[in-house]
């Protein structure tokens, strides 16, 4: 899907605009607010006049082009912290097939870079549209009913779109796309640096999220592709985005399925790396989290340590290697599960807070096909100095990042 912008000063484009508009407008509303008012309202807001006047005032309209044909439209205007959305249709044939997401995608985006802190629009009481925006994420924040003359009223519901996401340098030039509920993480960054992917390396992220780790692993250069397995639509659709952001297309592959789902979808026995920071907490462990996103991220409420390991040593060719950070407490798990699936254990490293405390975290790789034995327990890594700063091995880790934020 290709979203086009209407040049202000274009009066033929403008035209084609406006008969665009007019025809989606006049099958949509007729039967909602009647032919009368909506004629009258094409006129007021969809003329070509209109169109050009609203340009003029700071609105942008775009085409929305699927295979060059234009199947619908789009225009919205910023005002300080707000992204007005006066316009989002499509033609009838296209609705219900999902291209309305990434018209809001498009639009988030937008907001994202321009700092808007929500999106707003209004829709007819009537509208079974309402329906399709609440799918969307859109929450009803209150009414308006207002005179626009002729003795034509638009009586509508008031809904907004809160902007959770922005957009984060990773340094090199690299940025990524991350929320409140999908961001990077230190353990994110710590697998990152510890798996370090070969130039000419296939690899598979599992459980990719935002896609924290392939991002980091192509800011510095390799490897030749990667596969980005992700059970979230919403995680999935910022990685997308931030591979088109980052001009990666072609480099990293998102698949948008459960772990334990990847038959047919993925080549076996193909991967030189696949990584996982899996769900730390067994099932039934500790206290859950009432967002969805956090539980998945937390809890083995989707995927276990073993169907982790199943999946990977599915997916690894033989020699290929398996790198997991997991808690302490769950060593014997990860050892154990590995063996299982023929992945011999070979490095492992513990990471401290500081000396003082106890490690919080391990990072470990095994081998696909692997003798037994041999394994290397690496010195510990310490995120902080004796000052409370980030060590100097840590400030190294985070590389380019820590310009903009270290």
């Amino acid at each position: 899907m290709d979203f086009v912008l209407l040049n202000g000063d274009d009066e033929n484009k403008a035209a084609e605009m406006s008969a665009l508009a007019s025809s989606i407008v006049k099958e949509h509303f007729d039967p909602i607010i009647g032919s009368k008012q909506n004629d009258y309202m094409i006129e007021k807001f969809q003329s070509v006049k209109s169109v050009m006047r609203q340009i003029s005032e700071g609105y942008k309209y775009y085409f929305v082009c699927l295979e060059n044909k234009k199947i619908g439209f789009l225009a919205y205007r910023i005002d300080e912290k707000i992204l007005y959305l006066s316009k989002f249709y499509l033609e009838k044939h296209y609705r219900g097939k999902g291209y309305s997401r990434n018209m809001l995608d498009f639009v988030k985006d937008i907001a994202i870079g321009s700092g808007a802190e929500r999106i707003r629009l209004n829709v007819n009481r009537n509208n079974d549209a309402v329906y399709a925006y609440e799918s969307l994420g859109f929450r009803r924040s209150g009414t308006q009913k207002k005179d626009i003359g002729n003795g034509f009223f638009m009586d509508d519901y008031i809904y907004e779109y809160d902007i959770t996401e922005k957009i984060e340098p990773l340094g090199n030039g690299m940025k990524i796309i991350v929320s409140d509920e999908h961001k990077l993480w230190t353990d994110t960054v710590l697998l990152a640096d510890f798996s370090a992917p070969k130039k000419k390396d296939n690899a598979c992220d599992l459980g990719s999220g935002c896609g924290s780790i392939p991002l980091i692993w192509l800011r510095n250069g390799s490897p030749a592709h990667v596969t980005a397995v992700e059970i979230q639509k919403d995680a999935c659709s910022m990685l997308e985005r931030s591979i088109k952001l980052n001009g990666l297309a072609g480099k990293i592959d998102v698949i948008n399925s459960d772990l334990r789902e990847l038959s047919g979808k993925v080549q076996a026995g193909s991967y030189d790396l696949v990584v996982c920071n899996p769900p730390y907490k067994a099932d039934g462990a500790g206290i859950k989290s009432s967002s969805t996103s956090k539980l998945i991220a937390r809890h083995e409420s989707m995927c276990t340590v073993e169907d982790v390991v199943s999946a990977a040593s599915l997916l690894l060719n033989f020699s290929g290697r398996l790198c997991m950070c997991q808690r302490p407490e769950r060593l014997a798990d990860v050892i154990c599960m590995m063996r299982k699936y023929d992945v011999e254990p070979k490095r492992l490293r513990f990471v401290q807070q500081r000396p003082s405390k106890p490690p919080k975290l391990f990072l470990i790789e095994g081998k696909r096909g692997g003798r037994p034995g041999g394994l290397t327990v690496e010195t510990v890594l310490f995120i902080e100095n004796e000052n409370g700063g980030f060590s100097q091995e840590m400030i190294d880790i985070y590389g380019a990042y820590k310009e903009n934020y270290l």
